[in-house]
């Protein structure tokens, strides 16, 4: 029987999950950067951010209104650097 296809949302959230089950064994929290702040950018950036990391986001418009709600979403740790 043929398995079906994994879509990229499928895959994302396997990336989350397996993201999170790292985190949570860590001691402390730590520095987490997340290049890029399209939908795999976002869904794994405010992930870390809500297990209390701090983020900074990769982005080649970091004053983009996008990027600035991003940052505000996810919380007073979070930042959005051009480089």
């Amino acid at each position: 029987m043929k398995q079906p296809a994994r879509t990229w949302r499928t895959m994302v959230h396997g990336a989350i999950a397996a993201c999170t089950l790292l985190l949570a064994s860590a001691a402390g929290a730590e520095t987490v950067a997340v290049i890029g702040t399209g939908n795999v950018g976002m869904a794994i950036g405010t992930e870390f951010a809500g297990l209390g990391h701090t983020v900074i986001y990769g982005s080649r418009s970091p004053a983009s209104l996008k990027t600035t709600d991003l940052v505000t979403r996810s919380g007073a740790n979070a930042s959005a650097d051009p480089r």
